[in-house]
């Protein structure tokens, strides 16, 4: 392996970094993507967390708060987006659990039942919207219970 083509993989490595942050696993496909050796790839990426631009937990406390700003999601379909990005399964529950503490994923059901109330018709269309948006079973069937009725 040539300096220069570790240096080529950092600086390729920044450039998609300063457009977002990145998992450890995004980062090694993308740099594998871009045909840089194993060991170049192992080495940016050791690099990158020795400097702390590549942080999984950061990038996980980071996505949940961005997605809960926009749009209320909950617990189950914010674990398997984390996953698809390569995050590790202890750093999301962990992370999770720091999240969806008391009656969090209730309040933020209602919330989405809110938004959506206008656009269904029925209990099960409402149910079914829940649980796509990643909410539990028992959380979508308390919220339901608590609405009078729909459109």
């Amino acid at each position: 392996m040539s300096s220069n083509s570790l240096e080529k993989g950092l600086a390729f490595a920044y450039r998609i970094l300063a457009r977002r942050a990145r998992t450890e696993k995004q980062m090694r496909d993308a740099l594998l993507h871009r045909q840089f050796t194993g060991e170049v790839v192992e080495k940016v990426v050791a690099e990158l967390k020795n400097k702390g631009y590549l942080n999984d937990r950061q990038f996980t406390r980071d996505y949940i708060d961005f997605r809960l700003r926009g749009k209320p999601y909950g617990p189950l379909w914010l674990r398997a987006s984390l996953l698809r990005l390569g995050v590790e399964r202890e750093i999301i529950e962990e992370e999770l659990q720091t999240v969806f503490t008391g009656d969090k994923e209730t309040e933020l059901a209602q919330l989405f039942l809110a938004q959506i109330k206008s656009t269904v018709n029925s209990r099960e269309k409402a149910f079914r919207r829940l649980r796509s948006r990643g909410f539990s079973v028992s959380t979508a069937q308390k919220v339901l219970e608590n609405i009078d009725e729909l459109k």
